[in-house]
């Protein structure tokens, strides 16, 4: 076989084992060596490498860690987070359910199933929803107060559900206390965190 021809099939063969490991090459024919053939890589800029995909997770589940408590109805304080929405916690005006996640998150949604009944919102909202990182300084979400710190940037409401989209914010409790001598049966929270 001449040289040439092996130096052909040699350019050829490196050529598809650079294509088959994902890269591109370019062959310099102008190069003075008259072994191999010189490759190159393409002076094309290389991908930006897609972002790393988010994952959510509802932290208030007791599968995930979270302890709920209220000093009304304390025995079904947990069907409210069991993941099972045929359970439910029954609210009394004025006492509060509270729902600690097993650390701090990064809490970008808030949803509460509630079995079907209207809830008054406004700026006297009959549920009161606040958020907090320490659970002594609490913060409103605009989920039913007009006049919240924690404003929504998207919300869905139904008779049976409500539901706050917002900027990502740091909380490890969560509360809700029903008021305007108004009870609530809760069948589910959900508290979407950024993981």
């Amino acid at each position: 076989m001449n040289r040439t021809v092996h130096r052909l099939l040699s350019i050829a063969v490196l050529s598809s084992l650079i294509a088959a490991c994902g890269g591109e090459g370019v062959v310099d024919n102008d190069s003075e060596d008259t072994g191999s053939g010189v490759v190159r890589e393409d002076d094309a800029p290389s991908p930006t490498p897609s972002p790393t995909p988010t994952t959510t997770l509802n932290v208030a589940s007791q599968a995930q860690g979270g302890i709920a408590s209220s000093d009304y109805d304390a025995p079904q304080a947990n069907g409210a987070i069991d993941d099972q929405t045929s359970t439910h916690w029954t609210s009394q005006a004025g006492t509060p359910l509270e729902i600690k996640f097993e650390v701090v998150e990064r809490v970008q949604k808030l949803i509460i199933h509630k079995n079907a009944g209207t809830v008054h919102t406004g700026s006297n909202p009959d549920l009161v929803v606040e958020l907090s990182l320490n659970g002594r300084d609490w913060q409103t979400s605009a989920i039913t107060n007009s006049s919240a710190d924690i404003p929504c940037t998207h919300t869905n409401s139904s008779d049976t559900h409500l539901e706050c989209t917002m900027d990502i914010r740091q909380a490890q409790y969560l509360r809700i206390t029903s008021q305007n001598g108004k009870a609530y049966e809760i069948t589910e929270v959900e508290v979407i965190a950024v993981q």
